[in-house]
């Protein structure tokens, strides 16, 4: 596939901002290491230097870079160029900003369903494959069936009403500095997401048909101040992920949740709360079918639905439930999956918007 862009555009120092499809390219590794580093996907992506004849034009950098740092013309030059191809383009950070050019295609994490512009998908976080980094291995550990689930959850949790109430009053301060044009980041929905995580955690430890292993945490990643803390929480957390049927995935900062993914590389079930989210490749991915799925409005009934969904599953299923998590994750939301699943919609005219 023939693909233009413009590397001016980037500098070493802005990298986090270069879009992730360009990451695999904008370095010096031969094509046999960045097919090995990055996926085969990258074998079928030639650039040109002419637009005229690309079939697909990424915008390298992403909409904060341009905003925050007064580079909107460069940005709305490259999409005068290129108008005649099909536009990627993309939006960093939990809170991500305005898209300026809103025709073609715009990925980013966060993002709220009710917000969604034609042509805008979910893109998910990257990270290295944490059945190979921590375990050295590529298949999973399965979980047999047994009468009560099991429910795990490791990371921030616990507060009080003070701490909710400065959540909030954080972000409608932040909204407040969007509609006065004093920041560019979008405004989000008044939710505390402490809040919402200890809800949902005291509603699932308060099932008696439930079994909960909640590692509560009060600062990110306990607080910890080396590399070899550090790893060792990191292998708390996938040990919790590991030891469970189901794992609670509740957002963050940001409306989208990196827990969701990590469950799903880990062979393991998602309970997921659903706060008006957008999730990757939603044309495709049967996401109600994959994970335990409770939109916000039903979070007084987590415990029910999660018990509901583990009554009617066979054991069998329930294994191959296991199965199918950690294969749409390598298939679909790893790195290698994800733009590998880009090139094949984009190179076979898939792709289609039906929102």
């Amino acid at each position: 596939m023939l693909v233009y862009t413009d590397s001016s555009h980037y500098s070493v120092q802005y990298r986090n901002e270069l879009f992730d499809f360009l990451k695999a390219f904008f370095n010096d590794l031969s094509p046999e290491e960045r097919s090995k580093s990055y996926g085969a996907w990258t074998k079928s992506v030639i650039f040109t230097d002419d637009p005229r004849r690309a079939a697909l034009a990424v915008l390298p950098m992403s909409w904060n870079f341009y905003l925050k740092n007064g580079k909107v013309a460069l940005a709305m030059d490259f999409i005068r160029k290129a108008s005649s191809c099909r536009l990627v383009s993309w939006v960093n950070s939990d809170f991500g900003v305005p898209v300026l050019y809103r025709e073609g295609e715009i990925f980013r994490a966060s993002g709220y369903q009710s917000r969604r512009l034609p042509g805008q998908w979910a893109m998910p976080p990257f990270f290295m494959d944490p059945l190979e980094r921590i375990y050295s291995r590529t298949s999973i550990f399965p979980r047999k069936k047994i009468e009560k689930p099991t429910v795990g959850f490791c990371g921030q949790a616990g507060g009080t009403w003070m701490k909710y109430a400065v959540d909030i009053a954080r972000i409608a301060g932040r909204n407040t500095a969007f509609y006065t044009k004093l920041r560019v980041d979008e405004p989000q929905a008044i939710l505390s997401a402490a809040w919402l995580r200890n809800k949902a955690l005291d509603l699932l430890e308060g099932e008696p048909g439930v079994e909960t292993r909640f590692i509560r945490r009060y600062k990110y990643r306990a607080g910890a101040r080396d590399r070899k803390e550090a790893e060792q929480t990191t292998l708390e957390f996938f040990d919790n992920i590991q030891g469970t049927d189901y794992t609670l995935c509740v957002r963050g900062g940001g409306n989208f949740s990196v827990r969701l993914y990590e469950t799903l590389a880990m062979g393991r079930i998602p309970v997921f709360i659903d706060t008006d989210s957008i999730l990757p490749w939603d044309d495709i991915i049967p996401w109600k079918e994959i994970m335990v799925y409770v939109p916000i409005k039903d979070l007084r009934c987590l415990p029910q639905i999660l018990l509901d969904f583990h009554n009617e599953i066979h054991p069998d299923d329930f294994v191959e439930q296991q199965q199918k998590a950690r294969k749409l994750w390598l298939e679909h939301l790893s790195f290698a999956g994800f733009f590998k699943t880009f090139i094949e919609k984009y190179s076979f005219g898939m792709h289609e918007q039906e929102n």
